[in-house]
């Protein structure tokens, strides 16, 4: 997971490089689709994603699109 930022030509030279060896390059980028309540929802969704990676399912986040998370997005929508 790549966290400096900005990323100057170095680095961008260096992912390259991981990527055409067959590597995941993978920004720990928070997500608020899934409407976070708190530090933690950020922080699981994130661990879920790189779990993701190697398929493993942590159940940590609901998935975009299953009934639970539209129905939780339609509720806070009411209340914005």
């Amino acid at each position: 997971m790549v966290r400096e930022t900005p990323l100057h030509e170095g680095h961008l030279d260096l992912m390259t490089r991981v990527t055409r060896m067959g590597g995941v390059i993978m920004p720990p980028v928070p997500a608020f689709y899934h409407m976070p309540k708190t530090i933690d929802d950020l922080i699981n969704q994130t661990i879920g994603k790189v779990l993701d990676l190697f398929s493993i399912d942590g159940k940590l986040f609901k998935r975009w699109g299953t009934k639970d998370n539209v129905k939780l997005v339609r509720e806070r929508g009411k209340k914005l």
